[in-house]
């Protein structure tokens, strides 16, 4: 029987919700451009992780998602779009699977080097998985390393709302 530790993510950065993360990733792509843009951001009726893209005129765009992760997505692809043709095209999308996970398995030499409970590196992690689209990350610890000690220290950082051994 695998054991596993389950994290439920609160949002894709520590810091920052998924609106802000996604308007921090677009907004580095038009500084990166030198393009000024002014987008609106709003939340639609549709499916979770749904979003559109929509040009309004030349100087604005529109990006709608069906929850908060769909317009972190929207935002995301208007900042991959930004990034290679240096304008937004109208786009909608909808993810193909429902759920899109990551298992990490540390060993006990990672457990005990420096800085594998450090916010900073979670933060850079969790940020690649947002950029990826990944949406569920469970981590698997060594049999004779699950403590309350090892989940109560993960679960101090504002990006893990959940943990529970299973």
């Amino acid at each position: 029987m695998t054991k596993a530790v389950v994290f439920v993510l609160g949002s894709a950065m520590a810091i920052a919700g998924p609106n802000d993360f996604g308007q921090q990733e677009l907004r580095a792509a038009l500084m990166e451009r030198g393009i000024t843009l002014n987008i609106t951001t709003e939340l639609n009726l549709d499916q979770p992780e749904t979003y559109h893209i929509s040009s309004v005129t030349s100087t604005s765009a529109r990006v709608s998602g069906g929850d908060l992760r769909g317009l972190m997505y929207g935002l995301m692809d208007a900042a991959d779009q930004v990034r290679r043709n240096g304008k937004l095209a109208t786009t909608a999308s909808e993810p193909g699977l429902a759920v899109r996970g990551v298992r990490v398995l540390p060993t006990d030499g990672d457990l005990t080097a420096p800085g594998f409970y450090g916010l900073d590196k979670w933060t850079k992690f969790m940020q690649m998985l947002a950029r990826n689209r990944v949406n569920r990350v469970t981590l698997v610890l060594p049999v004779n390393r699950r403590s309350e000690e090892h989940t109560s220290e993960l679960q101090s950082h504002s990006f893990i709302s959940y943990a529970v051994f299973c």
